[in-house]
C-alpha cells in the first residue's frame, strides 16, 4: 500500500519557496528606523568623496537648480541635529556629486523585495 501525500506535503519549487519566504518575513517595530545608519553613509560618501563639501553642495545645487549649502549638508550629517534630515528629494544629486550610489542602495535594500508593478500618482 502506497501513503498519499497530503496536500500540505506539497513540494515547492525554489521560486515559490523564496516566494512564500518573502511573504512571511515580517517587519517588526522600530526596523526601519534608519535615520542614524543613513546618515553615517551619507558621511562616509563626504569622507572618500575627493571634493570638498562646499563644491558638493554646489554640484548638487547645480542638478537641482535650488540653492544647498555647505551648512546644509554639515546640518544634514551631524549626529547632535537629531531632527534635520536628508531630504529625498536630494538624493539623486548627492549621489550624483559624490559618485555613489550606496545611500540610494541602502534605501532600496531596507525598502524591501520588489513586489509588483509601480503605482503612478494619477492611478491613485
Amino acid at each position: 500500500m502506497s501513503k498519499s501525500r497530503k496536500k500540505t506535503d506539497r513540494q515547492y519549487s525554489l521560486f515559490e519557496l523564496i516566494s512564500r519566504l518573502q511573504k512571511s518575513t515580517t517587519v517588526h517595530s522600530g526596523s526601519l528606523n534608519i535615520q542614524f545608519h543613513l546618515q553615517g553613509i551619507v558621511t562616509e560618501c563626504i569622507k572618500h568623496c575627493p571634493l570638498s563639501r562646499w563644491e558638493i553642495a554646489g554640484r548638487m545645487s547645480a542638478l537641482v537648480n535650488q540653492e544647498i549649502t555647505k551648512y546644509m549638508l554639515d546640518t544634514w550629517t551631524a549626529e547632535s541635529k537629531e531632527y534635520h534630515r536628508f531630504p529625498a528629494e536630494y538624493m539623486p544629486a548627492f549621489c550624483q556629486a559624490v559618485g555613489s550610489y550606496e545611500p540610494l542602495r541602502f534605501l532600496a535594500e531596507k525598502a524591501g523585495p520588489h513586489q509588483g508593478g509601480i503605482v503612478s500618482a494619477s492611478a491613485k
